[in-house]
């Protein structure tokens, strides 16, 4: 009977473990992060419920709508993401990353000399991102986005065009 009981508490536990793993990931995401992840699953979830083509091309249009109002008016910092490229061509930086949540980010940047302390640190900011390293840094939404819904999971739902920023020190 103590055989059990004790059995039965340790199922108890490992099961109780697993939940608050799974809740402890989504209690590290950001504001906007959330709110993003909530967009593009609602996104997926109303894609998939239209039945016809008139219907889909209206909900992709309504969250393209949602999603660039919720980026023109949120702050896109402290996102922890995966730098997959960082490619550099004299003064031009072009960056790619993702995030866990199906959600990439990607923007070209050209500088011109001469460049303030200000354009300097980002360049040397950006040029200095190592590919295939995670990193938590801000991004600056440059009023474009990509929205697509598929079945295939190997391109991401949602690609922002941003710039990425480094963190401020709080004053």
């Amino acid at each position: 009977m103590r055989l059990l009981y004790f059995l039965t508490v340790i199922i108890f536990l490992g099961c109780a473990n697993r939940k608050e793993k799974k809740y402890s990931i989504a209690l590290h995401l950001t504001q906007t992060e959330a709110g993003l992840k909530k967009l593009v699953d609602s996104f997926k979830l109303e894609f998939d419920t239209a039945n016809t083509q008139r219907l889909k091309d209206s909900t992709d249009d309504k969250y393209n709508v949602k999603i660039f109002n919720y980026l023109t008016t949120s702050t896109i910092d402290s996102i922890t993401v995966h730098v997959d490229s960082v490619i550099t061509n004299n003064l031009t930086i072009t960056t790619k990353f993702h995030t866990r949540e199906n959600i990439a980010f990607q923007y070209g940047l050209t500088f011109q000399k001469p460049m303030t302390r200000y354009f300097d640190s980002l360049f040397n900011f950006m040029k200095g991102l190592k590919a295939g390293t995670d990193t938590t840094i801000n991004f600056s939404y440059m009023g474009s986005h990509r929205l697509r819904y598929q079945n295939d999971t190997l391109l991401p739902a949602l690609t922002i065009f941003a710039v990425p920023t480094f963190l401020r020190k709080a004053n």
